[in-house]
């Protein structure tokens, strides 16, 4: 009974893995194109900073980014903005299409 027990864990975890590891894999092999993500994001998000900016400080680079949800309509990330007082903070940033299928930008310190 002990080793049935045993094996049955072994191989539900093999199994696992398993489906992770295919799971990855597929993930790699498809490559999807948007038409805003992560990184090519942060140039609009730069320039809007630097059309908004009212105390002379803007958003210059965003480091260490990371995909919280992509989709053709949204994108939500997050990172660390670096400004041009040289001040790092936290950022969520992003976009998504409105109902006028524009794109439409936000970001703010998280």
């Amino acid at each position: 009974m002990v080793k049935t027990f045993i094996f049955c864990l072994c191989f539900l975890s093999i199994s696992v893995s398993a489906s992770d590891l295919i799971r990855e894999k597929a993930e790699k092999a498809i490559d999807i194109k948007y038409t805003y993500d992560c990184d090519n994001l942060v140039d609009s998000i730069r320039s809007d900073s630097r059309m908004r900016m009212s105390d002379g400080i803007s958003l210059e680079q965003i480091n260490d980014r990371v995909t919280e949800y992509i989709s053709k309509k949204k994108v939500d990330c997050l990172g660390y903005a670096k400004f041009s007082d040289s001040t790092t903070v936290r950022l969520r940033y992003g976009g998504k299409i409105d109902e006028n299928n524009e794109w439409i930008f936000y970001y703010k310190k998280y």
